[in-house]
């Protein structure tokens, strides 16, 4: 049976995986942050954590997972979109995959960094 598409409300949470190279050290170096780097793509893939937690986001190759908030996003230009992978195709089935799309400037980038919430760090408890 195929994944439904829907439509993401403005108050969804959306998790993001973010890779070892691009999770770097903040203003306090005790405390890591997503670099701006991460969040660059065009097509940004997410999960919609109606369909997925921040763990099940999470890799292998994951340091960790951020959340953002749909309706957040969609305030700077940005389209949130859901698009499930099924079953059968590359990475599928996913329902909760999703995707942020729209051009990310430096300045979008940076908007990204500051409204992220790291919510899930290998080798950690979630925080």
């Amino acid at each position: 049976m195929a994944f439904e598409v829907e439509d993401i409300p403005g108050d969804a949470r959306l998790f993001l995986r973010v890779h070892e190279q691009y999770f770097v050290p903040s203003n306090d170096p005790s405390v890591k942050r997503p670099s701006s780097a991460c969040f660059k793509k065009p097509e940004l893939s997410v999960n919609w954590a109606k369909y997925s937690s921040a763990k099940e986001t999470a890799k292998p190759t994951s340091a960790a997972v951020v959340e953002l908030v749909a309706r957040e996003c969609k305030s700077f230009n940005q389209t949130v979109i859901h698009c499930p992978i099924q079953d059968g195709e590359k990475d599928g089935p996913n329902q909760a995959h999703s995707e942020i799309r729209g051009p990310k400037t430096h300045s979008t980038c940076d908007k990204f960094v500051r409204l992220s919430k790291v919510v899930w760090i290998r080798n950690h408890a979630p925080v």
